[in-house]
């Protein structure tokens, strides 16, 4: 249940699912009071069908996303998550032994879960499945240990019954000679005549991809994935291919891949051998080649793609520009800290429409090192100078305005301290919209939520943010800041003991 209890410290409502007999069948949930976990153990959705379950199943990937399926039976079953469907949802695979055996479906119920929400969720379901996996050895070990040999029962050779035996003939004889045996015979073999069947063309096998509905070409999916080389080359010249939905033929957050069409679904299916393929694609002149390449990376998320996602950041293409922010979101802050230097500094183009994209990117990803960089162009006169300004009070939940010595000097006594304290205080401003963007910012980061409103009377809101700040001094901050002695500890060592 620590899974669980961790997605259900992301959202409002979570709940475990496992996956046996061809179906998810719901186990248990966890949620806010007021929300229904009871009716999860009603829950059985088939796997036959084409649903984001399906999916997540079969590519043993997390889905963050619609939960609707299309299928009215389906659909019907999400409102026993919580008695509402939610606008999107995560399903989270726990893996063993190459196949899936449960599932955690946690989401807000009202409001959107994005991948930045749950990103740490990613690796306590790794070590779900290596728990539960030593788990199974253990029990096993136990069941069939070497059984102990009996004990060995006395014998009397008194009791042992004999019988008397004749003594041979004295002097040797030599022995008769057997008959000769009959050689059997062995009738000649038939001729047999087998003609190798000709494989299919590997165009062949993507125009059948292609012409068919989501989830019914899984052999020629196989074919495909097997004769990986082949595909590439062909997937090079036909990508993205022929397409189930156009992207501008629906609203919001952009669809999974293989809902767009059947190449999608099989350059996700490759894995990361395509991310040569996607990197290419993602400079293509064409805007719509560069959008489902991007689209693609969103659920891959290939290490080698970082940095061609953040030249995507600028792209003239906003739907492009979009998908490459959320696909950035998932990548750790290790392998993003190099790579977003293009971002800090497009901050001091020329160009305000490059400062406005890169400001945008730098608060969706959470770039606090860019700070510095934001604060040296506020004082500019163009619309630049905005850009910096509001994308320094989303970061810091603080506004001092135009002026590049406020700013500094605040950030001056501040740098050193964690950009959910910068939240916390923010809690306190003046200013009806900094509240509003530091709570939202809070409850994002963070999952809790303690009861504040930005438009609570004062009283009301100072003691909230006091819930808050007590949350960070005796919870949050063994959370979110790493100690310095722990940046190099080996992990075979335990962790020195601290006092509470």
């Amino acid at each position: 249940l620590t899974l669980l209890r961790a997605a259900r410290s992301r959202a409002r409502w979570a709940g475990l699912l496992t996956v046996q007999g061809g179906a998810a069948i719901g186990r248990v949930a966890l949620a806010e009071t007021g929300l229904d976990v009871a009716a999860v153990s009603t829950v059985l959705v088939p796997l036959d069908a084409v649903s984001p379950f399906r999916t997540v199943v079969s590519n043993h990937q997390a889905h963050i996303g619609p939960l609707s399926s299309g299928d009215a039976s389906i659909d019907a079953m999400m409102l026993r998550f919580g008695g509402t469907m939610p606008p999107s949802a995560l399903i989270l695979p726990v893996v063993l032994r190459e196949r899936v055996v449960a599932l955690v479906v946690a989401h807000r119920v009202v409001s959107d879960i994005r991948l930045a929400d749950v990103t740490e969720l990613l690796p306590i379901a790794l070590a779900a499945s290596d728990a539960l996996g030593r788990l199974i050895v253990k029990h096993k070990s136990a069941g069939y240990r070497t059984p102990v040999a009996p004990s060995a029962v006395p014998i009397e050779a008194a009791q042992i019954e004999t019988k008397k035996s004749a003594k041979a003939a004295e002097g040797w004889a030599a022995p008769a000679v057997p008959a000769a045996a009959e050689t059997p015979s062995i009738p000649e073999p038939a001729d047999v005549h087998m003609e190798a069947e000709v494989p299919r063309s590997i165009e062949d096998v993507l125009d059948a991809i292609e012409q068919a509905r989501e989830g019914y070409a899984e052999d020629e999916q196989n074919e495909a994935v097997e004769r990986a080389n082949e595909t590439l080359g062909a997937l090079m010249t036909r990508f993205p291919g022929t397409l189930r939905v156009e992207r501008f033929g629906v609203t919001g957050r952009p669809l999974r891949a293989a809902q767009y069409g059947g190449l999608l679904e099989l350059v996700i299916r490759l894995g990361s051998v395509s991310s040569e393929l996607l990197i290419e694609k993602m400079s293509a002149p064409q805007r719509d080649v560069r959008f489902y390449a991007t689209v693609c990376c969103m659920e891959l998320r290939p290490r080698n793609a970082v940095f061609a996602l953040v030249e995507r950041l600028f792209d003239q293409d906003y739907g492009v520009r979009g998908c490459a922010i959320e696909a950035l979101s998932g990548y750790p802050i290790a392998d993003l800290n190099h790579a977003l230097a293009r971002a800090r500094r497009a901050v001091h183009s020329s160009d305000p429409e490059v400062v406005g994209a890169a400001a945008a990117a730098i608060v969706e990803l959470g770039d606090v090192e860019a700070i510095a960089d934001l604060i040296g162009v506020i004082e500019r006169s163009d619309r630049g100078g905005d850009h910096a300004r509001k994308a320094l009070v989303s970061l810091t939940a603080q506004d001092f305005g135009p002026s590049e010595r406020r700013w500094r000097k605040w950030y001056e006594a501040a740098r050193s301290r964690h950009r959910v304290e910068w939240l916390i205080d923010g809690l306190a401003h003046k200013e009806d919209a900094v509240r509003e963007t530091a709570i939202n910012v809070l409850r994002r980061l963070t999952g809790e939520y303690f009861g504040y409103q930005s438009d609570l009377p004062r009283k009301e809101r100072d003691l909230a943010a006091e819930r808050w700040a007590a949350w960070w001094r005796e919870t949050g901050q063994r959370r979110f800041v790493i100690r310095e002695d722990e940046r190099v500890r080996p992990t075979a060592v335990l962790p020195s003991r601290r006092e509470p």
